[in-house]
Order: structure tokens, then C-alpha cells, then sequence
């Protein structure tokens, strides 16, 4: 067996992107000490702003409005009015802790207009506020003493008494399993577009907590709702992924087929209104009448827009643009839809609490709070505002409650489930085969569950992945890299499952779920959210009624 060791801390943080170190940032500053974990890159640096109602025609009522239309009745109505509350003063905590906006010459915030926002409230510092904002997070951190751990891969939740009291890890470099004991946890995982082939996330993304959570027998909702990024390069391959914001449809770029006609029109969308799942919609289906591009995607013109707005203000995506001998400036991109934003996750409630006791869940690991659809730019400010929650939250929680004790603490940690590894990083055969059913598994996915869904397609999925799970179960990996890749393909395989029988059961179309089989929005029977459960070895999903309010 690996060497192990175990780690103390009043807060584990697991996660290290934004909804992570504001929870981190949070605990600490209310006198908890705090461990956090990074498994490895994040999704975080890619976020381009955060939606915050600073203009003078602009109003958290008008924001929360906009919220509440693009989730098609079924978001937690709680969350999305404490978000818009709360949003400015996670602009003024990065600030305090020296990040700085773009602002105009006056003085007022620089603000982008994102799609489904009725007023231009993005906050952000050209394109990197992502990667800015971070390295800002992270040094207050550092300076206030959280404990990061890096490169530790989270396979298990820890229990005792009823209650969750760590995490058990792996260091993806030595092999060396850590035991995290705690007395509050908050989940920050992330979400799990790597289950398609196309995705925005960085490989690694996978869903690992939302996994957990279900196997630990928490609550999991709404996991057929995956929003789809509308503008990623699809060609070349070392570009494939990267997003081109289209924010800039709205400052003068085009979107245009494989026969160079602007669709748009034909869709009956415009560029000033477009919801980011409708443009999507409409791009599969002009590549699927035989409308595409070369690499089978739709061209992305930013040709027409001032230079430096192109080179200087979006260098995140032109500077590699041109590594790869491609210049934005003179030649359209082609790209095409790509899983960017999970609506779904681990249930939490207005204290960010999940349905286990002392676990707390913030960032896209959660779910239920934007319900069918999500507004460009609400993503990132959604992770600061909840992870600052979350982490008070979990310090009050934590705040003269003491450690399990040295029986319970052996108790939680026997079942590791890598009994019987190694510091051997194996020898190559089983990770060439689970590879290989990942591989397989994202192709199912992306053809069979993605931005158009059908009945066949979901059933012949459903036979496929159990066939995949059956596939993996007969695999015996011997060294811990073997059984690290084995654990993250077992939570892809989970995590399919439920959005192929949450999809199966939703005969609907809403926001931006569509079934082609069933095109429209039924209120009558669907207006509500799709939980999932572990009941014995199997999972349950159930489906519950939206409470509406009678209308004065």
C-alpha cells in the first residue's frame, strides 16, 4: 500500500478555482485554519468578467429579471436574489485585495453587454480577468496563511458520526494517499464538460464531486442541463476548446456558414438578444445540412473590429491563434459548440449546505441555481458570491467543534478503495485500456447527448455507457496512476449516467435542453427539477414539482 499521512484543518477546501479560494479567503479571515486542495488546471482562468449591475439604467431588479427569464421557471428563486444582492461587494472585496477593472475615461466601470442581459454588466480587465483575478485571490490566501496542497487527486469523501469530515486523496506525482480531517468541508470542484469531446474545460474537469456527493448518498439535481459554449475553435487541434467570447456579435463580428451566408436571420435570432442556447442550436443544425466549414464548423469572422480590441484587449485568443499560424485579424476562425457550463450538481440551499451534514458546495459543482439556462457572464460572479458564503458558513460550522476521535478517525479512513496500490506507476497495459473507454465514452456522449437529444439516441447511449462501466469493473490496475485515471473514468461513467436518465425523463424541450422528440416547453407536466439519489447499488432519479406561489 502507499505511504499515507493525514492532514488537520477547522476548513478543507476542495478546489482551488474561484468558488475555492473565496471560500478559503472567507473561512480564514473568520479565524478558521484552512487546507485546500488543487488537483490540477482550472477552469477559472478563461472566465472573462463578472455580471454586476453598475450602470445608471442598470438595477439588481432588472438583473435578477434577467435571471429569472433565462431559467425558464424552475432556478432557486433564493439563490438568484441573494446572488444579484451580493455581487457588488464581490467587486469591491477584489478590489480591496488589488485587482483593478478597466474602466472608461470617466471613470465609470468599462462594462461588456453578454447575451441574455438586458444592459451591458460585465465587469472585467480586457480578456484576462480570469487569470488576474486568480493570481489576486490567490496571494491574499498565501498571505493569510491557507495551507494549499497541490496535485492531490480527491477520490472519497470522509465520515463520521453522519457526518462528512474530510476527504481522502492522492498525490498524482508520488503516489502518496493523504487523509484531509476537518471539521467543515466545502466542495469546489468544478463541473463536468469532460465528458464530451469538446469541451472548454481543461481535461480533468470531470465531475469528481458531483460523483462523490452521489455515492455518498447526497442529492444531486437538474444534471440534464448542460449549457454549450456557441464559439470554440474546432480546427486546429491545439487550439480546439478555446472560446472566442461572443460578446464581440455585439460589437460588429459575424457568424457565417460554410457558404459564407450570415444564418443568423433564418433562425429568427438576433445579435443583440440571441440566448447562447439558441445560437448553438442554430449552428449544429446548419452543420447538419451540410452548411459547415472544411472541419465541419461555422466561421467566426472578427476581421471587421478595431485591431487592438482583436490583438491587445483579446490576446488570450488571438495570441495563440497566430502560435498556430493563424492570424484573427485576416482569416475567420471556424469553431463550433463546446460543453462549457454544468447547470447542474450537488444540491445546496441558501447556506450553501448540501444534503450531507457538514458538507458545503459553492462554484459549478452545485446545481439547481440557474435551472434551464444561464446568462453569459453570471458565472463567474456566481462562483465569488457563493464561495464566500460557503466558506463563512463552514468556519461558523467548524467554530468549537473538535476533531473526530482517533477510533473515528480510523474508521473513516480504512476504506480508501485503492487497497493493494502501489507506488508503481504501472505498467502502461490498464491505462492504455481505461483510455481508451474514456475515449469512447466522450464520443457517445457528444454524438448521443448533446446539444439535440432524441429517445433512440438516449436509450442506445444508456446500453452503451453500462457496457463501458462493465468493461472498467473488469480492469485490475496495479500502480497508483492505473488506479487514479481508473477512479476519474468510473465518476465520467457515473456522471453520464445521470444525465442520460435525467434527459430520458424530461420529454420536454427547456432552455437549453432540447429533445427533438418532444420540441416544446410542457409546464403542464415538467415545470420542476430532477433529483438523484444512491439506493443500494442502483441510482434513483425522481422528479419534483415546481411550487409556484398563487399570482395576486
Amino acid at each position: 500500500m502507499s505511504e499515507q499521512s493525514i492532514v488537520y484543518s477547522d476548513v478543507l477546501v476542495i478546489g482551488g478555482g474561484f468558488a475555492g479560494l473565496r471560500a478559503a479567503a472567507a473561512a480564514v479571515r473568520k479565524g478558521a485554519e484552512v487546507a485546500l486542495i488543487e488537483k490540477g488546471p482550472r477552469a477559472t482562468p478563461d472566465i472573462m468578467g463578472f455580471n454586476v449591475a453598475v450602470e445608471k439604467n442598470d438595477s439588481v431588479e432588472i438583473y435578477e429579471e434577467d435571471l429569472r427569464k433565462s431559467a425558464y421557471r424552475i432556478s432557486n428563486e433564493i439563490l438568484e436574489t441573494i446572488l444579484v444582492n451580493n455581487a457588488s461587494g464581490e467587486m469591491e472585496f477584489l478590489e480591496s485585495i488589488g485587482f483593478v477593472f478597466d474602466r472608461k475615461p470617466d471613470g465609470d466601470y468599462d462594462v461588456l453587454h453578454t447575451l441574455g442581459s438586458k444592459h451591458p454588466r460585465l465587469v472585467h480587465y480586457k480578456a484576462l480577468t480570469g487569470i488576474n483575478a486568480s493570481k489576486c485571490m490567490k496571494n491574499d490566501c498565501i498571505k493569510r496563511g491557507v495551507g494549499f496542497h497541490r496535485g492531490i487527486f480527491i477520490f472519497s469523501l470522509l465520515e463520521s458520526g453522519g457526518r462528512v469530515t474530510g476527504a481522502a486523496g492522492i498525490n498524482r506525482e508520488n503516489g502518496k494517499v493523504v487523509y484531509f480531517i476537518a471539521k467543515a468541508v466545502v466542495l469546489a470542484t468544478g463541473g463536468c464538460g469532460s465528458v464530451y469531446e469538446n469541451t472548454t474545460y481543461p481535461r480533468g474537469i470531470n465531475g469528481d464531486g458531483v460523483a462523490m456527493v452521489y455515492r455518498a448518498g447526497g442529492e444531486v439535481i437538474d444534471m440534464e442541463f448542460q449549457q454549450f459554449e456557441p464559439c470554440a475553435f474546432i480546427h486546429p487541434e491545439g487550439l480546439k476548446g478555446k472560446v472566442i467570447p461572443t460578446t464581440l456579435l455585439r460589437k460588429g463580428a459575424e457568424l457565417r456558414n460554410g457558404l459564407n451566408e450570415d444564418f443568423m436571420q433564418n433562425y429568427g435570432l438576433e445579435r443583440n438578444s440571441v440566448q447562447k442556447y439558441g445560437l448553438a442550436r442554430a449552428m449544429v443544425n446548419e452543420v447538419r445540412e451540410g452548411r459547415g466549414t472544411p472541419h465541419g464548423g461555422i466561421y467566426y469572422d472578427v476581421s471587421m473590429m478595431p485591431r487592438k480590441m482583436v490583438v491587445e484587449d483579446h490576446a488570450i485568443f488571438y495570441d495563440p491563434a497566430v502560435i498556430v499560424g493563424i492570424d484573427l485579424t485576416k482569416v475567420p476562425a471556424e469553431v463550433m459548440p463546446a460543453a462549457h457550463t454544468s447547470l447542474g450538481g450537488v444540491r445546496i440551499n441558501d447556506r450553501c449546505e448540501t444534503t450531507l451534514k457538514g458538507l458545503f458546495a459553492a462554484g459549478e459543482v452545485a446545481g439547481g441555481f440557474y435551472g434551464a439556462n444561464r446568462i453569459g457572464g453570471s458565472a463567474g460572479i456566481e462562483t465569488l458570491v457563493f464561495g464566500h458564503i460557503a466558506g463563512e458558513n463552514a468556519a461558523d460550522s467548524a467554530s468549537g467543534r473538535s476533531y473526530p476521535g482517533e477510533k473515528e478517525v480510523a474508521g473513516c479512513t480504512a476504506e480508501t478503495g485503492l487497497s493493494g496500490i502501489n507506488t508503481e506507476t504501472g505498467n502502461g497495459k490498464a491505462e492504455n485500456t481505461i483510455r481508451e473507454i474514456i475515449s469512447e465514452l466522450r464520443r457517445i456522449m457528444s454524438l448521443k447527448v448533446g446539444i439535440v437529444r432524441n429517445e433512440s439516441d438516449l436509450k442506445s447511449a444508456e446500453a452503451d455507457v453500462n457496457k463501458l462501466s462493465d468493461r472498467l469493473a473488469g480492469i485490475e490496475t496495479t500502480g497508483f496512476k492505473d488506479a487514479i485515471l481508473r477512479k476519474e473514468c468510473s465518476n465520467m461513467l457515473d456522471i453520464s449516467e445521470m444525465m442520460i436518465g435525467s434527459s430520458l425523463i424530461r420529454r420536454e424541450s427547456r432552455g437549453v435542453f432540447f429533445r427533438e422528440d418532444f420540441p416544446c416547453i410542457d409546464d403542464s407536466l415538467w415545470l420542476g427539477n430532477i433529483s438523484i439519489r444512491k439506493s443500494g447499488n442502483k441510482m434513483k432519479l425522481g422528479f419534483t414539482p415546481k411550487k409556484i406561489e398563487a399570482e395576486v
